[in-house]
């Protein structure tokens, strides 16, 4: 009984440990995932959209045509003005997300008020390249 007992609260240690080590390794990549997508906003919030698009990663630039990319972003920001206030709403760590092969993603929900538009829902996605996390995909209703 004795070793049933110590067998038990090795596993729950074990247990524990597991979790706390996923625990942290996630609030890393959210953290890092994070810096990219606010980086990324940055750009776009500053007018440099261009950039922004040039920022994000290879998958992104291959299957957008930057020239259109670029206008549609131009055209919403413009009609929507600055950003007055942005707000994390949820974080999603995927394995996989629509259009892009399996991989390692974070998706930011962000609440944002811009000077011309009450409440919009901005969703950056940022993926993992092995090196970096970088963004690959932008929305704004």
């Amino acid at each position: 009984m004795k070793n049933l007992f110590l067998l038990f609260i090795a596993t729950f240690i074990l247990h524990v440990s597991c979790a706390n080590v996923y625990s942290s390794e996630f609030k890393d990549d959210e953290y890092l995932a994070t810096e990219a997508a606010y980086n990324f906003l940055d750009l776009l919030d500053t007018g440099e959209i261009e950039k922004g698009f040039d920022s994000t990663s290879t998958i992104h630039k291959r299957t957008q045509e930057k020239g259109w990319w670029i206008n549609q972003i131009a055209v919403k920001r413009e009609y929507y003005g600055s950003p007055v206030d942005r707000s994390i709403k949820y974080v999603i760590k995927n394995n996989s997300i629509q259009h892009h092969p399996d991989g390692k993603y974070i998706s930011i929900h962000f609440e944002t008020f811009f000077e011309n538009k009450e409440k919009a829902f901005e969703l950056v996605e940022v993926l993992f390249n092995g090196e970096e996390w970088i963004v690959t995909r932008y929305f704004c209703n």
